[in-house]
């Protein structure tokens, strides 16, 4: 019912404006009368005005604005008709009457609420009640002491004739209650667009170009009378002039609800900042040198003996103006970019002040959000990001965003931060739909980067240096842990060594030596032979057991026989027994003693540490021995044997259930070189590996 309701009073606009097309169609309709009537800007203005309102609540039903545009526009193209009509019919025509009643003082009512209302449909806040209650109510005194007056005391062009003081006083009382509300939605338009960002300020844009446009025009009126005024001499301008003088008032008049409307719709299509810009200028130079002429005119024409006429008080004016407004032009360009721009108005302002931060050296996460909040700023721009590219790890990134995530994604347009030819970081900026990156923008972009540079330069040397000083201190600290890990092991070792020598051997031990004195003594009496079977039978189990021992340590079979053989018999002598696979490739083959060493003792470690059946596989990779180990809870071993595998410059991998050592396999040695770097005098292992079997030694001795 509210999208019917709202393309019928599009409808009616329409005809409206036909209607007054087709009544002014007895005179030339590009004539100064025509115009004078509002043709053709004020009813084409009504008619797009009113469709834009019908579009915005098809899409959204209860936009205030929407409804403001529909219904304002529509009373605005019914008085222009009936006010043609009743400049036709003649005074005292009820269209005459009809046409004062919806005329310019409902039109600037529309507008203020305008104002007060675009682009969201809300009030600034709370305290702009007033105004817009203001705005209603002298529209209402207004349109009630012109109902009160009735048709018979209008002219043809709906001016009263004669009227009750009261009445006058009412309909001016209303009219100036309603330019006070229009004042006041002004001041809030400019609050607004002071404090926006991105997408509002786009907004705003579209409302105060035609907004300044309209100001411009009651100051154009204004000024004309007063100078009619000062020359009565040169009598009232003609239709060609006041048809001019109108243009402003009838073109910020018929783009004020076009601009709101699309704002609304948010079709930012231009970029209209130089516009606005040159508007405001436009409007503020208008006002200064009409105010400078007037305020010469009279003050020259009043003088005692001052020139009467001639073209000297208008020359005069004419220059004083022109000097009196030169000083004041940096100012209000500044004013007017201001306005249009909001902080990108002074971006060089904001390089200057990005230097300044600079300057106090922050740390690289505050110089990329620094640098970021600086360059949105400066262009105005939705968001910004910069970042900082590191030699080792991902970049460091900091943003800027006022606004919200933009749907669908901007343009996005990326500048590199280079010292000395290499690329440090970057900048990236995402400006508001419908708006492109400028020349101007760009060379601000490319000096905001070399600005920030050397800044670039330190912070990366700062967060290597950090990085650098953070890998040492984990590095000492891995190496402090694995010292104790060591230590402790070796410790753990030794303890256990003794206990299971003063558990296994010890007791073995305790009564040889009486035993082998009363031998000796009895021999050497001459008396019967000792039991040298029984000794020489608790000597063998006292050294078998110390064989036990030491294969738990280093196995003879890793000195002898190398590393496959040494891995068998570990798994051959496991609880439960382990599975072991050897690649065939290296059976015979030996390698360094460090290697076999540390894989033999990673996978006794590692076979210990696993709760149930293990299966251990040795192979071959590239030239580098590997070793996996598969078994339940196998990966708590990973602490002493990562320290044993990095002793030999190899790598551990951890996985669910699989430990697996990578360490350089090195040059396979020959059977002479393995004899002499295992049983060589100088090897740690020489008399061990060198000295007869237990077993052997006792049978010969038998």
């Amino acid at each position: 019912m509210r999208r019917q309701l709202a393309w019928g009073l599009c409808g009616l606009t329409a005809v409206c404006a036909a209607g007054q097309t087709v009544l002014l169609a007895d005179r030339p309709l590009l004539s100064a009368a025509a115009f004078l009537e509002g043709w053709p800007l004020l009813p084409a203005g009504t008619v797009v005005g009113t469709l834009v309102g019908a579009l915005v609540v098809s899409r959204h039903p209860g936009h205030r604005v929407g409804w403001l545009l529909c219904a304002g526009q529509a009373t605005t193209a019914l008085g222009l008709f009936a006010a043609s009509a009743g400049a036709r019919a003649g005074p005292g025509h009820p269209a005459t009457w009809l046409g004062a009643v919806l005329g310019a003082t409902m039109g600037l009512a529309l507008i203020a609420a305008l104002l007060l209302l675009a682009p969201d449909g809300h009030l600034l806040s709370r305290r702009w009640r007033p105004a817009l209650a203001a705005g209603g109510t002298g529209l209402a005194v207004h349109v009630l002491a012109t109902a009160a007056v009735g048709p018979a005391g209008l002219d043809a062009s709906g001016q009263p004739l004669r009227i009750a003081p009261l009445h006058q006083l009412l309909i001016t009382g209303g009219t100036v209650v309603v330019i006070g509300s229009l004042v006041a939605g002004a001041v809030s338009l400019v609050l607004r667009l002071r404090g926006a960002e991105g997408e509002r300020r786009s907004q705003l844009l579209w409302i105060a170009l035609p907004a300044a446009v309209l100001a411009a025009g009651p100051l154009v009126l204004l000024t004309a009378e007063l100078v009619v005024a000062a020359q009565p001499g040169e009598g009232t301008p003609g239709p060609g002039v006041a048809a001019l003088l109108y243009l402003p008032l009838f073109v910020g008049w018929a783009g004020l609800p076009v601009g709101a409307g699309v704002a609304v719709l948010r079709h930012r299509l231009f970029d209209i900042d130089v516009v606005v810009s040159r508007a405001v200028v436009l409007a503020v130079t208008t006002a200064f040198v009409a105010v400078a002429y007037v305020a010469v005119v009279v003050l020259i024409g009043g003088l005692p003996g001052g020139p009467a006429g001639g073209p000297w008080p208008s020359l005069t004016a004419t220059a004083v103006a022109a000097l009196a407004f030169q000083p004041l032009r940096r100012r209000v360009l500044r004013l007017a970019d201001r306005l249009a721009y909001g902080p990108r108005a002074a971006p060089y302002e904001a390089l200057a002040d990005l230097t300044t931060r600079l300057a106090g050296a922050p740390p690289p996460d505050q110089l990329l959000a620094v640098t970021a909040a600086a360059a949105g700023t400066a262009l105005a721009a939705q968001r910004a990001t910069a970042s900082l590219d590191l030699d080792e790890g991902p970049s460091l990134e900091a943003g800027w965003a006022p606004g919200p995530d933009p749907r669908p994604p901007p343009g996005r347009t990326t500048v590199e931060v280079r010292d000395a030819g290499e690329v440090l970081g970057r900048i990236t900026v995402v400006l508001p739909p419908g708006r492109s990156l400028r020349a101007a923008d760009r060379r601000l972009l490319d000096d905001l980067a070399d600005q920030a540079a050397p800044a670039f330069r330190n912070a990366r040397l700062e967060v290597g240096l950090a990085a650098s000083v953070a890998a040492f201190d984990r590095r000492t600290t891995e190496l402090a842990h694995s010292r104790r890990r060591l230590v402790d092991a070796r410790t753990t070792e030794r303890i256990l060594l003794e206990r299971a020598i003063a558990t296994d051997v010890l007791p073995c031990l305790a009564a040889l030596p009486g035993r082998l004195a009363a031998a000796g003594a009895a021999w050497g009496r001459g008396g019967p032979a000792p039991d040298l079977e029984s000794l020489i039978t608790a000597t063998t189990d006292v050294l078998e057991r110390l064989r036990e021992l030491s294969h738990g340590i280093f196995p003879v079979q890793l000195a002898r026989s190398g590393l496959g053989p040494a891995v068998r018999a570990l798994g051959a002598g496991a609880t439960p027994p382990a599975t072991v696979d050897v690649d065939p490739e290296l059976e015979g083959r030996r390698h360094p003693q460090p290697v076999e060493s540390a894989l033999y003792l990673c996978a006794r470690q590692a076979v210990q540490a696993t709760a149930g059946p293990a299966a251990v596989r040795l192979r071959e990779l590239d030239g580098d021995l590997v070793l996996e180990v598969r078994g339940r809870h196998v990966t708590r071993a990973a602490a002493e044997v990562a320290d044993r595998v990095a002793a030999v410059g190899g790598s551990l991998e951890l996985d669910d259930g699989v430990l697996r050592a990578r360490v350089p396999g090195g040059q396979a040695e020959t059977p002479a070189q393995q004899s002499t770097s295992r049983s060589g005098p100088n090897s740690p292992l020489g008399t061990y590996a060198a000295a007869p079997h237990p077993s052997s030694s006792t049978s010969s001795s038998a």
